[in-house]
């Protein structure tokens, strides 16, 4: 161990350098492997990456790009994502009026 040199001109390490120049070829060895080893990312259709069949397969960073996309169709088609007013067709006491009669936790 202490013949191991730096690249600055053969002087030997020190020992909290060695291990810090080991840890570090280790952690990238064991990266490279981990990235070995990890599947190719499938390529998607526009269809199946946000037709909600494949949602759990998706990153999420893909799922945010579906996310994105969807957004952007919906505005571009007039239709606001986030709506700040809703339309009420029925009024707080009529609505307690058509649903007094049922009883607690039913639908």
């Amino acid at each position: 161990m202490a013949d191991e040199s730096n690249s600055n001109g053969g002087e030997p390490l020190s020992k909290n350098a060695l291990k810090k120049k080991l840890k570090a070829e280790a952690l990238a060895k064991a990266k490279a492997e981990k990235l070995a080893a990890a599947p190719a990312p499938a390529t998607r259709s526009k269809a199946g990456a946000d037709g909600g069949d494949n949602e759990e397969e998706l990153t999420p960073s893909q799922y945010f790009e579906a996310r994105l996309r969807m957004i952007a169709e919906m505005e571009a088609a007039g239709t606001s994502p986030y709506p700040h007013k809703f339309h009420v067709t029925q009024g707080i006491p009529a609505f307690v009026d058509a649903y007094a009669g049922l009883e607690s936790g039913r639908k």
